[in-house]
Protein backbone atom coordinates (compact mmCIF):
# COMPACT_ATOMS: atom_id res chain seq x y z
CA UNK A 1 0.00 0.00 0.00
CA UNK A 2 1.50 3.22 -1.18
CA UNK A 3 1.40 6.07 1.20
CA UNK A 4 -1.38 8.94 0.59
CA UNK A 5 0.28 11.57 -1.28
CA UNK A 6 -0.15 15.07 0.27
CA UNK A 7 -2.12 17.74 -2.03
CA UNK A 8 -0.10 20.07 -3.75
CA UNK A 9 0.21 23.59 -2.84
CA UNK A 10 -0.98 25.72 -5.46
CA UNK A 11 1.63 29.15 -6.39
CA UNK A 12 -1.03 32.00 -5.33
CA UNK A 13 -0.13 35.01 -5.74
CA UNK A 14 2.82 36.61 -8.05
CA UNK A 15 5.71 36.05 -6.02
CA UNK A 16 5.12 32.33 -5.50
CA UNK A 17 4.08 31.39 -8.89
CA UNK A 18 7.77 33.63 -10.41
CA UNK A 19 9.25 31.23 -7.62
CA UNK A 20 7.83 28.49 -8.37
CA UNK A 21 8.31 28.94 -12.59
CA UNK A 22 12.22 30.02 -11.79
CA UNK A 23 12.44 26.66 -9.96
CA UNK A 24 10.76 24.49 -12.61
CA UNK A 25 12.62 26.13 -15.41
CA UNK A 26 15.85 24.78 -13.74
CA UNK A 27 17.70 27.61 -15.86
CA UNK A 28 21.60 29.10 -14.42
CA UNK A 29 20.19 32.60 -16.14
CA UNK A 30 20.42 35.07 -13.50
CA UNK A 31 18.22 37.36 -15.39
CA UNK A 32 14.68 35.74 -14.83
CA UNK A 33 15.14 36.00 -10.52
CA UNK A 34 16.48 39.99 -11.43
CA UNK A 35 13.38 40.35 -14.01
CA UNK A 36 11.18 39.19 -11.51
CA UNK A 37 12.11 40.83 -8.94
CA UNK A 38 12.28 44.50 -10.79
CA UNK A 39 8.48 44.17 -11.87
CA UNK A 40 7.51 43.22 -8.45
CA UNK A 41 9.38 46.08 -7.21
CA UNK A 42 7.43 48.20 -9.70
CA UNK A 43 3.87 46.91 -8.55
CA UNK A 44 4.53 47.20 -5.27
CA UNK A 45 5.30 50.94 -5.80
CA UNK A 46 2.75 51.61 -8.56
CA UNK A 47 0.41 49.29 -8.15
CA UNK A 48 0.18 47.83 -4.52
CA UNK A 49 -2.77 46.42 -4.88
CA UNK A 50 -1.96 44.28 -7.42
CA UNK A 51 -1.30 40.65 -6.17
CA UNK A 52 -2.57 38.24 -7.72
CA UNK A 53 -1.99 36.95 -11.63
CA UNK A 54 -6.39 37.51 -12.17
CA UNK A 55 -5.66 41.16 -11.43
CA UNK A 56 -2.87 41.32 -13.90
CA UNK A 57 -3.42 43.85 -17.02
CA UNK A 58 -1.65 44.02 -20.05
CA UNK A 59 -1.83 48.05 -19.81
CA UNK A 60 -1.36 49.98 -17.08
CA UNK A 61 1.02 46.80 -15.91
CA UNK A 62 2.84 45.03 -18.21
CA UNK A 63 3.33 48.34 -20.50
CA UNK A 64 3.93 50.44 -17.48
CA UNK A 65 6.99 48.45 -16.48
CA UNK A 66 8.80 48.51 -19.61
CA UNK A 67 8.53 51.66 -20.34
CA UNK A 68 9.74 52.46 -17.45
CA UNK A 69 12.89 50.51 -18.03
CA UNK A 70 13.16 53.06 -20.99
CA UNK A 71 13.12 55.47 -18.83
CA UNK A 72 15.32 54.66 -15.97
CA UNK A 73 18.43 57.02 -15.61
CA UNK A 74 21.01 55.97 -15.97
CA UNK A 75 19.84 54.41 -18.66
CA UNK A 76 19.38 50.76 -18.80
CA UNK A 77 21.44 49.37 -22.51
CA UNK A 78 19.13 47.81 -25.42
CA UNK A 79 20.75 44.62 -24.36
CA UNK A 80 19.64 44.79 -20.92
CA UNK A 81 16.23 45.93 -21.61
CA UNK A 82 15.76 43.17 -23.72
CA UNK A 83 16.96 40.28 -21.80
CA UNK A 84 14.45 41.82 -18.72
CA UNK A 85 11.40 41.83 -20.94
CA UNK A 86 12.25 38.18 -22.48
CA UNK A 87 12.77 37.04 -18.88
CA UNK A 88 9.61 38.28 -17.63
CA UNK A 89 7.70 37.09 -20.61
CA UNK A 90 8.77 33.57 -20.48
CA UNK A 91 7.41 33.50 -16.33
CA UNK A 92 4.21 35.03 -17.61
CA UNK A 93 3.79 32.48 -20.68
CA UNK A 94 4.02 29.18 -18.92
CA UNK A 95 2.40 28.10 -15.95
CA UNK A 96 3.89 26.65 -12.92
CA UNK A 97 3.36 22.39 -12.70
CA UNK A 98 2.05 22.91 -9.53
CA UNK A 99 -0.76 25.05 -11.46
CA UNK A 100 -1.24 22.44 -14.19
CA UNK A 101 -1.91 19.63 -11.74
CA UNK A 102 -4.33 21.59 -9.57
CA UNK A 103 -6.61 22.76 -12.87
CA UNK A 104 -8.67 20.92 -15.18
CA UNK A 105 -6.65 20.80 -18.28
CA UNK A 106 -8.14 21.17 -21.74
CA UNK A 107 -5.97 20.67 -24.55
CA UNK A 108 -5.24 20.99 -28.68
CA UNK A 109 -3.25 17.69 -29.06
CA UNK A 110 -2.32 15.43 -26.09
CA UNK A 111 0.80 14.07 -28.28
CA UNK A 112 1.72 17.76 -29.34
CA UNK A 113 1.69 19.88 -25.84
CA UNK A 114 3.68 16.97 -23.91
CA UNK A 115 6.86 17.89 -25.65
CA UNK A 116 9.78 20.70 -25.98
CA UNK A 117 9.06 21.92 -21.61
CA UNK A 118 5.23 23.30 -22.23
CA UNK A 119 3.77 23.55 -18.73
CA UNK A 120 1.88 20.54 -19.32
CA UNK A 121 5.03 18.83 -20.20
CA UNK A 122 6.67 20.00 -16.93
CA UNK A 123 3.61 18.90 -15.40
CA UNK A 124 3.78 15.46 -17.06
CA UNK A 125 7.36 14.90 -16.31
CA UNK A 126 6.43 15.94 -12.41
CA UNK A 127 4.12 13.10 -11.90
CA UNK A 128 4.82 10.46 -14.83
CA UNK A 129 1.49 10.37 -16.60
CA UNK A 130 -0.92 12.42 -18.42
CA UNK A 131 -4.08 11.67 -16.19
CA UNK A 132 -4.43 15.00 -15.38
CA UNK A 133 -5.77 16.43 -19.07
CA UNK A 134 -9.36 15.66 -18.78
CA UNK A 135 -10.03 16.38 -22.88
CA UNK A 136 -8.95 17.98 -25.93
CA UNK A 137 -10.73 21.26 -27.73
CA UNK A 138 -11.88 18.65 -30.13
CA UNK A 139 -13.70 16.11 -27.76
CA UNK A 140 -15.73 19.06 -26.20
CA UNK A 141 -16.77 20.27 -29.66
CA UNK A 142 -17.50 16.86 -30.64
CA UNK A 143 -19.69 16.61 -27.55
CA UNK A 144 -17.92 13.84 -26.43
CA UNK A 145 -16.06 14.86 -22.95
CA UNK A 146 -17.50 15.17 -19.75
CA UNK A 147 -18.86 18.11 -18.60
CA UNK A 148 -16.55 20.22 -15.92
CA UNK A 149 -17.74 21.28 -12.39
CA UNK A 150 -18.48 24.32 -11.49
CA UNK A 151 -15.51 25.10 -9.06
CA UNK A 152 -11.81 25.52 -10.39
CA UNK A 153 -10.04 26.75 -12.57
CA UNK A 154 -9.70 25.49 -16.88
CA UNK A 155 -6.83 25.96 -18.32
CA UNK A 156 -6.59 25.37 -21.72
CA UNK A 157 -2.83 25.03 -23.77
CA UNK A 158 -3.58 25.90 -27.25
CA UNK A 159 0.20 24.34 -28.34
CA UNK A 160 -0.19 23.51 -32.05
CA UNK A 161 -3.31 24.87 -32.44
CA UNK A 162 -2.98 26.06 -36.44
CA UNK A 163 -5.48 28.90 -36.28
CA UNK A 164 -3.14 30.50 -33.61
CA UNK A 165 -0.61 30.82 -36.66
CA UNK A 166 -3.18 32.53 -38.97
CA UNK A 167 -4.22 35.17 -36.63
CA UNK A 168 -1.01 36.42 -35.89
CA UNK A 169 -0.24 36.52 -39.97
CA UNK A 170 -3.28 38.11 -40.50
CA UNK A 171 -2.28 40.74 -37.73
CA UNK A 172 0.79 40.94 -39.56
CA UNK A 173 -0.14 41.41 -43.03
CA UNK A 174 -2.73 44.24 -41.88
CA UNK A 175 0.11 46.12 -40.25
CA UNK A 176 2.33 45.79 -42.91
CA UNK A 177 -0.12 47.22 -45.79
CA UNK A 178 -1.12 49.87 -43.31
CA UNK A 179 2.77 51.14 -43.68
CA UNK A 180 3.31 50.26 -47.08
CA UNK A 181 5.72 47.83 -46.21
CA UNK A 182 6.30 44.30 -47.94
CA UNK A 183 6.60 43.60 -51.73
CA UNK A 184 4.01 42.20 -53.52
CA UNK A 185 4.60 38.76 -55.52
CA UNK A 186 2.09 37.96 -57.92
CA UNK A 187 1.95 34.18 -56.63
CA UNK A 188 4.26 32.37 -54.24
CA UNK A 189 2.94 28.93 -56.15
CA UNK A 190 3.43 29.66 -59.45
CA UNK A 191 3.87 26.21 -60.79
CA UNK A 192 1.11 24.90 -59.26
CA UNK A 193 -1.11 27.52 -59.93
CA UNK A 194 -0.62 28.07 -63.41
CA UNK A 195 -1.05 31.25 -65.15
CA UNK A 196 -3.87 32.79 -62.58
CA UNK A 197 -0.82 34.10 -60.90
CA UNK A 198 -2.44 37.84 -61.81
CA UNK A 199 -4.82 37.54 -59.51
CA UNK A 200 -3.77 35.13 -57.11
CA UNK A 201 -1.80 37.48 -54.93
CA UNK A 202 0.77 37.18 -52.13
CA UNK A 203 2.83 39.45 -49.80
CA UNK A 204 6.39 38.62 -48.71
CA UNK A 205 7.17 40.97 -45.67
CA UNK A 206 10.30 41.74 -44.35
Amino acid sequence: MTPRQQPRRVPQNLEEIFAAQIQALRSPYRYYRVAADRFLAYLQTDFPHVRNLSELRRDPHLLGWIRGLCQEDPPLSNYTRRIYVTGLRRLLRDLAPEVILSSDNVVDDIDHVCRADTSVHLACKRVGNMDFIRCTLGEILQGKAERRGTKGITVFSPFGLGILDLVVAHFVYERAQAKGKGVVIKAFMHDAWGAGGDKDQGIALS
